[in-house]
C-alpha cells in the first residue's frame, strides 16, 4: 500500500487530501495463492505431481514467477520439490499423519480450555450453522465440502481463543492438517462419527463443562489420528507417535 497528497487550492487555502493506492502483488505471490488455494479445496490431490513448465503452458506466464511460487509453496510444506524438478503435492504419509494429529490434539485441547471460560450465545450458534452445513455436505457426499467444514469447526474454536502464538501455529499446519483430514473423510464411517462428536464438544461448550472439554477435544482428533493410521497400515518399524496413538487403542479408546 502506499499514497499520495492531492492539493486542492480552495478560497485561497491549500487542501491536502491523502490518496491510498493498493501496491499491485507481484505475479509470483498472485501465482501462490492461486495454486495455494487449488491444494487446499482439492483441485490438486495428494500426490498429484506437475512441472514449472505444465504450469507456464497452462497460467500462460514465464517460468520465472512460477518457480518463486513452488518455491514459496514449498516453503510452506505444500509441496515436496524433486531432483528432477518435478514438483509434487504434500502426500502425507503415516509417520506424518501421526505427528500432525497428536499436536493438534495438544494445541485444540488448549484452545477449547481457553474457550470454556468465555463462551458466548454467538459462538455457539456459529457452531451449530457449521454442523448444519456440514450435514448438507454429507447428503450429496461431497468430500472437499465436508473437509471444508470440519475445519471450519476446528479453526473456530481455535480462532475464538484470542491466543495468537497457538492461532499461528495452526495456521502454519492447516493446509497439511487439511490433507491429512480430506484423507480421512472419504471414509463414510469416519465422516457420521466425526459430526456426532461435533455435536458432543457443542454441548459440552453449552453445559459449561470446564473440566472436561479439554480431555474432549484432545481424545476426539487422538482417536481420528488413530482411525487414519490404522487405515493407512500400520508400518513394520512404528514411530514413537505411532506407538502413542496405538497406545490408546491398548486403552480401550478406539
Amino acid at each position: 500500500m502506499f499514497f499520495v497528497y492531492k492539493v486542492t487550492l480552495i478560497g485561497g487555502n491549500i487542501i491536502k487530501k491523502k490518496i491510498i493506492f493498493e501496491k499491485p502483488k507481484p505475479l509470483y505471490l498472485e501465482i501462490y495463492e492461486v495454486l495455494k488455494k487449488s491444494i487446499s479445496n482439492g483441485e490438486f490431490s495428494p500426490g498429484d505431481e506437475f512441472t514449472e513448465t505444465e504450469l507456464s503452458n497452462q497460467l500462460e506466464v514465464s517460468r520465472t514467477p512460477i518457480r518463486d511460487a513452488l518455491r514459496q509453496l514449498d516453503r510452506d510444506g505444500l509441496i515436496v520439490t524433486k531432483s528432477n524438478g518435478v514438483s509434487q503435492v504434500f502426500n502425507p504419509t503415516v509417520y506424518d499423519v501421526a505427528e500432525i494429529y497428536i499436536t493438534r490434539a495438544s494445541l485444540e485441547a488448549q484452545a477449547g480450555a481457553i474457550v470454556s471460560n468465555i463462551i458466548t450465545e454467538s459462538f455457539l450458534t456459529e457452531l451449530n450453522e457449521i454442523i448444519n452445513k456440514s450435514r448438507k455436505a454429507y447428503e450429496i457426499n461431497d468430500v472437499n465440502l465436508i473437509t471444508k467444514y470440519n475445519t471450519d469447526f476446528h479453526m473456530k474454536i481455535v480462532n475464538f481463543s484470542e491466543n495468537q502464538y497457538l492461532i499461528k501455529t495452526m495456521e502454519a499446519m492447516y493446509l497439511q492438517i487439511m490433507q491429512a483430514r480430506r484423507s480421512s473423510l472419504k471414509r463414510k464411517e469416519h465422516r457420521i462419527r466425526s459430526l456426532n462428536e461435533h455435536k458432543g464438544i457443542i454441548e459440552h461448550f453449552k453445559n459449561g463443562n470446564k473440566k472436561e472439554i479439554k480431555q474432549v477435544l484432545s481424545s476426539h482428533i487422538i482417536k481420528a489420528g488413530l482411525r487414519l493410521v490404522e487405515q493407512m497400515g500400520i508400518p513394520e518399524t512404528p514411530s514413537p507417535s505411532i506407538l502413542f496413538l496405538l497406545s490408546f487403542k491398548e486403552k480401550g479408546n478406539p
